[in-house]
This record gives structure tokens, sequence and C-alpha cells, in this order.
């Protein structure tokens, strides 16, 4: 009998140790307080709101909630010719993705219009290097780190929007990228500098929303033919005697666009640097946004005042396509 009670006293040992395991694994879970978009809480109110719009989001911030996905097309004027050219920068700094498309006018009056394009790198927050490490549990169907987007570099047309214009550190956004960071760079596979991340597309594209103007303003011609000085606009800054000389147009990097502008077509030209850097990606993401100049104008002055009561808030957006490079461009 004796033999028999040690064998009977040593399960329950390791059966209460297991209950204390599962116990302690239980606490840990509800501790972490896990959110929608995958990151733990960790005590910080604000950050578990992720930018969701409830209480905790700062008055002005830009919600998910705000962001349209839908393809936006007009019938008076057609968008084709898409094509997206990446070549290499004439002074060795980096690459260009060069985004090219044709507004043809089905009207015959003349149009003003305000145009952004943006060309950026965008990737979910998995860390494949420490998924080589610690795989992602089968038995949890969701993975929320799949569905986050995460900015790593961008560049707009016809001029860059600072990250400050975009959120601040208030924005839970911003909070809950950090987290993400943070996780990244302190991984058990964290011996890569990973740089910080810029804001989320659908923030810059609220921004560009709110400030239309701030978009090129080209003129797409109906029956009328544009004049000599008018047809061709273009930010581009020849090279100087000293920079040819030294074979080094440092000014190329500022080249945002050329448009050749017709009679009933226009050709849209825009150029986006991408800088050589460590662990260097290209870009695999482009937005094409356009805006009714009259419209836009009209928006920010009822911005400005405020809407009236019963006024419709007027909506200048007339064109807006994304697109996803599903393989990575070839250099030509």
């Amino acid at each position: 009998m004796l033999p028999f009670k040690k064998i009977g006293a040593g399960r329950a040992a390791i059966g209460f140790a297991a209950l204390l395991l599962l116990s302690g694994l239980f606490t840990l879970l509800l501790s972490q307080n896990i959110q929608p978009g995958g990151a733990p809480n960790n005590g910080n109110v604000a950050a578990a709101d992720s930018g969701a719009g409830g209480a905790g989001t700062p008055p002005g911030v830009v919600t998910i909630e705000q962001y349209n996905p839908l393809a936006v097309s007009n019938a008076q004027f057609r968008v084709g010719g898409m094509n997206f050219d990446r070549r290499f920068a004439g002074n060795g700094w980096g690459e260009f993705l060069d985004v090219v498309f044709t507004l043809e006018n089905l009207t015959a009056q003349d149009r003003d219009l305000y145009v952004f394009v943006a060309a950026y790198q965008e990737t979910d927050a998995v860390d494949d290097r420490q998924r080589q490490w610690v795989p992602y549990p089968r038995w949890r169907p969701r993975d929320f780190e799949r569905e986050s987007h995460l900015v790593h570099h961008i560049a707009i047309s016809p001029a860059d929007i600072a990250e400050e214009k975009i959120w601040s550190e208030q924005d839970p956004d911003f909070q809950r990228q950090q987290t993400i960071l943070n996780r990244m760079r302190n991984s058990v596979a964290g011996n890569i500098p990973i740089e910080a991340f810029r804001p989320p597309f659908w923030k810059y594209e609220q921004y560009m929303m709110k400030h239309p103007n701030e978009g090129l303003r080209i003129t797409l011609y109906g029956e009328t033919s544009p004049g000599p000085d008018k047809a061709l606009i273009t930010n581009w800054i020849p090279p100087t005697q000293e920079e040819l000389r030294n074979r080094v147009h440092k000014t190329l990097i500022q080249h945002k666009y050329t448009v050749d502008a017709t009679r009933r077509q226009t050709v849209f030209r825009s150029h986006h640097f991408s800088r050589f850097r460590p662990n260097y990606s290209f870009f695999n993401r482009a937005a094409i946004l356009i805006f009714d100049a009259k419209e836009a104008d009209a928006s920010i002055q009822q911005q400005q005042r405020g809407p009236q009561p019963g006024e419709p808030i007027i909506d200048p957006l007339v064109y807006k396509r994304v697109y996803a490079f599903n393989t990575p461009l070839r250099n030509n």
C-alpha cells in the first residue's frame, strides 16, 4: 500500500502544478487585454481605444471609421493609359517610380482639377523573423497582426506631407503602432534596426480630403487648346554648371511631376523618389486622388465657416484609385 500512496501523491502534485500553470496563463491573458488589432493594452487607455472613435480618442483625430475604401469615378472625364515605371535615379542615390496616366475630357468645357498621387510601401505587422522562432498558434483563427497596415516609406506628388500634420503622440493609432514597433525591436529575432513607421495611408487620404487645394492644380481642356505657356507644367530643376561638372544632379530628387496638356487630353506623370537605405525596399502601393477645383475651394470655405443648418457637406472628390503591386516592379 505504501508504494501506491506515493504514486497517488505524485499524481496529485503534478495535477496541482498543472492547475497552477493553467491559472497563471489565464491570468496573463486577462492582464494583456487584447483589443481589436491585436495590441495589448498594458494599462494605456488611449492605446486600447486604437483610434476607433471611442471615449479615449482625442478630439480632431482621424479614425478608421472615417475612411471610405471604395473607388470613385466620374462620368465627365476618363482616366486611362495607366503605367508604372521603375527606374534608377540618374544621380545614383536611389530609384524613381513614375506613375503615368491620361485624363480625357468627355465634355467640351474646360475643367480645373486638383491632383494628388502617392506612392508608398506598406506591409502588415507580422515579423517573419520572430515567427521563425515563435510560430503563430494554429488554434487561433484570426491573425490580427496581418490586419495592421504599416507604411514604411511614402512619397507624394506635388509635395510630401509632413507627418506632424497627419498625427501626433496623442493619436491612439500612433500609440498602437509604437507598441508594434517596440515589440519588433525587442523580439527574439530583433537584431536588425527597424525605422519608425509612417502614418497609415488612410490618414494621408483624409488629410487630402480636408485640404484638396494642396494638390497640383491643372486644367483639363475641352474644345480649346492650351497656349504655349500652359501646355507643360513641371517642377523640374535643371542641373547647374557645377552639378554637370561633378556629374551629380542634387535637385533631381525634387522632381515630382510633369504634365502635358493638349485639347481634350492631358498626360500626367508623377515621379516618386525612393532613396537607397539599409534594408532597402521599393514602393508596393500607389494611389490617385482627383478633386474638382471649384468644389474643393467651396469645401474649404465651408470648413472654415462651418456648415449651416440643413446645408449638405460639399464633397469635391471626383476620382480615386489605389493600386497594389502583387509582384515587385522590375527596374527598367
